[in-house]
């Protein structure tokens, strides 16, 4: 299944984890932005900075301007960039199963001003930091919890006017 992570790892320790076992290596970070903010919404954005970093130390610093077309195109510019992290906005699930797919890491839902976004996550703060988008806290901090509340059913109502079919949402 796909690999969705948070940094909840502690200090420069991050870097460690995401490079695997090579202790010290750089790692490549893409976050999607949109006016010095990470973009809200992964699949429509056209740009991402592309950090070189060790530890909490930045080493490089790359704009890459994404394709216009669709999720997967985006995912494979990504990759070609040499993109091991992603931090983005809210993403499709098919964007996140390509990209997961395709052996980047990504730490969805996230918002705020892309420089604050790095130092938390290199610094493992991210979840900590208040970064979560409105409304997808829980996807972050919990996700089983947020799976489960998908599961909901939704039983059909007949309406007195008309006799529509409207649907309302039953507790189980």
């Amino acid at each position: 299944m796909a690999d969705v992570v948070a940094c909840a790892i502690s200090g420069p320790a991050v870097a460690t984890y995401m490079a695997g076992s090579n202790v010290g290596a750089a790692m490549k970070t893409a976050i999607t932005i949109w006016n010095n903010r990470v973009s809200p919404v992964f699949d429509v954005t056209g740009k991402a900075l592309l950090y070189v970093s060790e530890g909490e130390r930045v080493c490089s610093e790359k704009q890459l301007l994404l394709p216009n077309g669709c999720a997967a195109e985006k995912v494979a510019s990504l990759l070609e960039a040499g993109t091991e992290v992603l931090i983005c906005g809210a993403i499709s699930r098919d964007a996140l199963s390509t990209a997961t797919h395709a052996g980047i890491r990504v730490y969805p839902f996230i918002a705020g001003d892309v420089r604050e976004v790095l130092q938390a996550c290199l610094a493992g703060r991210l979840i900590e930091g208040g970064f979560a988008m409105a409304g997808c806290a829980c996807r972050m901090a919990c996700p089983e919890k947020h799976k489960l509340a998908r599961g909901r059913k939704r039983t059909p109502i007949i309406t007195t006017t008309g006799g529509r079919i409207r649907e309302q949402r039953t507790s189980s």
